[in-house]
């Protein structure tokens, strides 16, 4: 069996132990990926060739901070957080050309105060992209097209109706600041 194969392998196995081993299958999505050999890993993960990546992101993403920060600091972190979060970091601090320092500011906040690596995603492009629309945003917009429906539809009871007018006029002001 060839090196790359034994990694595969390996890899493959540390994916299905669980959550715990998930950071040695994003080292070998790293390391197979050196190796232009990432063919069928996403299929014996049982994941798209999508999520594949964004492990290989988190693992970059992890190292280029370890060296940066130190192991220490990196390993502390890495027990803490999820490869989800290393992968939203490591990808925004390249889109924003965000320093390393900024980066690990970042994930220290995610861990001290246990923030989802979504909401991690929001405070970084708020900051960094003012003019970014937040998820709530989005979800308010789709939702007003229900609401919509709601207070005109026929039989509504009047309640409704005022309830939902309001909700109408609270969510119009504040999505349009």
């Amino acid at each position: 069996m060839d090196s790359a194969r034994r990694w595969h392998v390996r890899g493959v196995l540390a994916f299905r132990r669980g959550t715990a081993s998930r950071w040695v299958s994003a080292a070998v999505a790293e390391r197979l990926a050196r190796r232009d050999a990432l063919d069928g890993y996403a299929d014996d993960l049982c994941v798209d060739a999508s999520h594949v990546r964004r492990m290989r992101q988190a693992y970059l993403t992890y190292v280029w901070l370890r060296d940066v920060e130190g192991a220490r600091w990196a390993r502390a972190v890495r027990r803490v957080l999820t490869l989800a979060h290393f992968s939203a970091a490591g990808e925004l601090a390249r889109r924003y050309d965000i320093p390393a320092g900024d980066v690990a500011d970042y994930l220290d906040t995610a861990a001290r105060e246990q923030v989802s690596a979504r909401l991690m995603r929001e405070m970084i492009e708020q900051q960094w992209d003012p003019g970014a629309e937040l998820e709530w945003q989005a979800l308010a917009r789709g939702a007003v097209r229900h609401v919509q429906r709601v207070v005109t539809a026929y039989g509504v009871p009047e309640r409704v109706r005022v309830a939902g007018m309001e909700f109408l006029r609270v969510l119009g002001e504040w999505c349009n600041d």
